[in-house]
């Protein structure tokens, strides 16, 4: 494990983004659309909406895109000059597994950003992250039953929980000391079946920091029930 030393500012223009993009998992309230990235929304598949609003706020990125239920139908309708990697064994593991399985593509790049697949967000959304620190979004578009955040006066992540309020959105940043933690925790194989929540919970308990990123410019809702197929297309 590399030291952490504290270097010279980074400016973003200057970084390589690692995007993972999860989106093997069955999604059983979904099952009948389909693979919930190629999902329609005014006329655009999801997927193409993160790709354009990523493109937007990011000037350096490669894409990962981690697929598993309806692979083939995902590998063929999705853009060919990202990466794309099979989860074949997708209805036997959680997405941390899929996740795991991303940042082995990454190599030794220190900047990853994680947006799960079934996420419908706005550009503004990725200019609000500081690529200097590991991070979370806290979105107010997230349903109710979504897992929430306890956050200390400093704005870091205290624990992530369902029945709390500031609800995660879904995305993450990793650099430096949490990104080697999330990766010690997700390549281990008792991990496949834990919830990346869970992974956070760990790493917070491991001594790592995020910061939790809460702006009324951020617009982010997961999609999991048709009823919030219908919402999104009002979303954006």
């Amino acid at each position: 494990m590399r030291k952490h030393v504290k270097t010279i500012y980074e400016h973003k223009d200057d970084i390589l983004i690692h995007v993972i993009i999860p989106s093997a998992g069955i999604g059983r309230r979904m099952k009948s659309y389909g693979c919930k990235s190629l999902l329609n929304i005014k006329n655009e598949k999801l997927l193409d909406i993160q790709i354009k609003n990523i493109a937007n706020a990011i000037p350096s990125y490669e894409i990962i895109l981690i697929t598993g239920f309806d692979s083939e139908r995902l590998m063929s309708q999705s853009p060919q000059d990202i990466i794309k990697i099979e989860n074949e064994k997708y209805y036997e593991n959680n997405v941390v597994r899929s996740i795991s399985m991303g940042l082995r593509a990454t190599k030794e790049n220190d900047h990853i950003l994680i947006i799960f697949g079934d996420v419908l967000l706005n550009e503004e959304t990725l200019a609000k992250i500081d690529y200097q620190q590991s991070s979370i979004i806290i979105s107010s578009y997230m349903s109710d039953n979504e897992v929430g955040c306890n956050i200390n006066n400093k704005g870091n992540l205290e624990y992530m929980m369902f029945d709390l309020p500031n609800k995660w959105g879904h995305i993450i940043y990793l650099t430096s000391k949490e990104l080697d933690l999330f990766k010690k925790n997700v390549w281990s194989k008792y991990k496949d079946k834990k919830f990346c929540f869970e992974i956070i919970n760990d790493i917070v308990t491991q001594g790592g920091k995020f910061k939790c990123i809460i702006d009324d410019d951020i617009r982010v809702m997961d999609i999991d029930t048709s009823k919030d197929l219908q919402k999104a297309q009002e979303f954006i």
